[in-house]
């Protein structure tokens, strides 16, 4: 497991998150998942198989699992972070969930097999006309940066090209389909239904691509200046940020983790190193450009200087006697990213 998946597992691990997730992305928001009828689940599975006289035991690791208690029923909740895109997943997950019903089968064949409990037609099959098997729901919380281009159906995997309409669709009616349920940060929706800090986590995601959005979210939310250390842990990890990263204790407080100063100073800092990138292109462009038009290289200077140091247009053009529209130029490419 990598890094990102050991910060967000450990994250989500809190119940009041996971049962937060799991009331927003199925049942909309309602709270139907309690995190108190949650139990931590052993997320390691066995498979054995026959190699000659030998038996081999395949070991397979599941991220998140909890049992849900609802009401007399148990449920089986999963939840697989993914930071890469994963073009074989519904089968990887097919297995896992396939092998939680064997062990939940195997599991009531031997307190039958204990108790001698089963009439003659259940016998065979150690399963009684009255068993269940406790449901088994897996989300998969994608967190990359790629685009999710990867099937979300086990038939997305199979090719049904060149067969005849009739044909193609009557061996998919009889060829069993398995479907990953993929939720991706970088789509999320209704981020107002969650009740835990997952809102902001989800908030600031979904406006990282946009500084001024990002700014005004982070800034009108009380939340961000005192936000716990696994949140913000997560939100520099899924958002790609090592700077924020880095300067974590900067910007730790007596109440938590203040997220709205740690986003001024990486956005004040930006401005100045583009403003110094800026200078050094400006005067690369500006050598030939106030060559051609008989303007002194170091009246360029002074002008890359003053807009530096945020002077006015009109000071400039009292102090170098340049035309504005040349100053407008240099300003627009130092602006230019």
């Amino acid at each position: 497991m990598g890094k990102k998946n050991v910060v967000v597992n450990n994250y989500l691990a809190d119940k009041e998150r996971f049962a937060d997730l799991f009331n927003v992305v199925i049942f909309e928001g309602k709270q139907v998942v309690c995190a108190d009828d949650l139990t931590d689940m052993d997320t390691k599975v066995w498979r054995v198989s026959q190699s000659g006289h030998d038996r081999v035991y395949d070991e397979f690791v599941r991220d998140q699992l909890k049992q849900w208690k609802y009401g007399t029923r148990l449920l089986v909740l999963g939840l697989e972070p993914e930071n890469e895109v994963h073009y074989a997943l519904p089968v990887k997950l097919m297995n896992y969930e396939s092998l939680q019903y064997n062990r939940n089968y195997k599991d009531i064949k031997k307190k039958h097999r204990e108790r001698k409990d089963l009439s003659s037609k259940e016998y065979v099959s150690g399963f009684g006309k009255n068993d269940y098997l406790n449901p088994v729901l897996t989300i998969v919380l994608y967190h990359g940066k790629n685009k999710w281009d990867a099937p979300e159906t086990l038939h997305e995997m199979m090719d049904f090209n060149g067969m005849p309409e009739e044909i193609r669709e009557k061996i998919k009616m009889y060829c069993n389909d398995f479907r990953i349920h993929l939720l991706d940060v970088n789509k999320m929706e209704n981020i107002e239904r969650y009740a835990t800090d997952l809102r902001e986590v989800f908030g600031f995601l979904i406006r990282q691509n946009d500084k001024n959005a990002l700014k005004e979210y982070v800034g009108t939310n009380e939340e961000f200046r005192h936000l716990k250390e696994d949140t913000y842990e997560v939100i520099s990890m899924l958002s790609h940020s090592d700077l924020l990263g880095m300067r974590k204790e900067d910007y730790k407080r007596e109440r938590g983790y203040d997220m709205c100063l740690a986003i001024d100073e990486m956005m004040r800092d930006a401005r100045k190193e583009g403003m110094a990138t800026g200078i050094e292109r400006g005067i690369e462009r500006g050598i030939e450009r106030g060559i051609e038009r008989g303007i002194n290289l170091r009246n360029h200077q002074i002008v890359l200087e003053m807009l530096g140091d945020h002077q006015s247009v009109e000071k400039i053009i009292r102090y170098t006697k340049l035309p504005l529209d040349y100053i407008h130029q240099v300003e627009k490419e130092m602006l230019e990213k």
